[in-house]
């Protein structure tokens, strides 16, 4: 036997999963502000150099130095850019199995549904026939609930 857990979802699994979707996408979108406000910075700086032409060694080495900083908060902020993306792509995807999870869910319980209240209609049908033995149809009866609690359960999932 295996210890393995079910995996059923519910609808508030899947509003859960969106709302995390929309806390990942204000992540990621504050993370791209930064991102375009650092390289505004650093085309600033390249302007500027480009701009004034001939400077003094030491405007020179501090430009150089604000644009090697800039690159490298640039660089560090990839890694998580990526990360939330890639973050975000998993959860559209699992947003998406919980929702074909959910519509299958729903038709494969529609389906017993169905078949349940044909069984219960006829084995009721099957009870009242007087033709019938009194023991089979006692039985027929009791069968009849038995189902009928089946559907209630259904019913109310």
């Amino acid at each position: 036997m295996s210890n393995t857990k079910e995996w059923n979802p519910t609808k508030d699994d899947l509003l859960n999963l969106k709302e995390s979707i929309l806390n990942s996408k204000n992540a990621y979108d504050n993370l791209i502000f930064k991102k375009r406000q650092l390289e505004f910075d650093l085309s600033q700086i390249n302007h500027e150099v480009r701009r004034t032409g001939k400077m003094p060694d030491d405007q020179y080495a501090a430009h150089c130095e604000n644009q090697s900083r800039i690159k490298k908060e640039l660089l560090d902020l990839g890694k998580p850019i990526n990360e939330l993306n890639l973050e975000i792509s998993r959860k559209h995807l699992m947003v998406d199995r919980i929702k074909s999870h959910l519509l299958l869910d729903k038709s494969l319980s529609s389906g017993i549904k169905e078949k349940l209240i044909e069984i219960r209609d006829r084995y009721n049908d099957f009870s009242s026939d007087e033709t019938r033995a009194s023991g089979t149809r006692i039985m027929a009866s009791k069968f009849v609930e038995e189902v009928q609690e089946l559907l209630n359960l259904i019913t109310t999932k």
